[in-house]
């Protein structure tokens, strides 16, 4: 036979109840890092240097 308890949720309580989740939300810049899980701005960092030595070669 399983044992139950009642709890009554106060407000001196809830703030111990809810606190599982309390953080602040971590913020993402998602363009960028769909880029870099794409491999796109190595393409970029690529292309910026085959421009860079080709200038230096002049």
């Amino acid at each position: 036979m399983a044992n139950y308890f009642i709890v009554e949720i106060t407000d001196s309580n809830l703030s111990t109840l809810s606190c599982f989740n309390c953080y602040e939300q971590r913020k993402y810049d998602y363009d960028e890092l769909e880029k870099k899980l794409l491999g796109l701005d190595e393409e970029k960092e690529r292309e910026e240097d085959k421009e860079n030595n080709m200038e230096e070669a002049v």
